[in-house]
């Protein structure tokens, strides 16, 4: 399931970003704000499912299974409404943002991965197994 967020979101996001930042005028800023957008999103679809449920112990697979189905849903969802809205107006800002939908969801499991035991600990989220 990770492993196809990351490989299937990865080839969606990075040709509409090479796209859309070679069709904005200032492709360094550019550029920048899709990392910066993307690391962000991405951040936060790891940081608020554990600040949802902080202090409560929860289902371990059933957490795992549940938000990165949400992930996957909302983050596609933005990203495919986003990338048809870039293709009807060529709008390079449609585009960066759609981008970084389907970055920020190939990057999910990763971030999973780093983020998820600390952020266990900080929000005391206990587990059941």
């Amino acid at each position: 399931m990770f492993l196809g967020m990351l490989l299937g979101f990865s080839c969606l996001g990075i040709p509409m970003a090479i796209r859309a930042v070679c069709r904005a005028r200032g492709r360094t800023a550019a550029a920048l704000v899709l990392a910066v957008a993307s690391a962000g999103l991405g951040a936060l679809a790891v940081v608020l499912p554990f600040a949802l449920v902080m202090s409560s112990r929860v289902s371990a697979w059933g957490f795992v299974l549940v938000v990165t189905a949400c992930v996957g849903g909302i983050a596609g969802l933005a990203g495919f409404v986003l990338r048809r809205r870039f293709g009807e107006t060529g709008r390079p800002a449609d585009g960066l943002s759609g981008a970084a939908f389907f970055l920020a969801a190939a990057a999910f499991p990763v971030n999973w991965f780093w983020l998820a035991p600390r952020l266990e600990a900080w929000f005391r989220v206990g587990w059941t197994y």
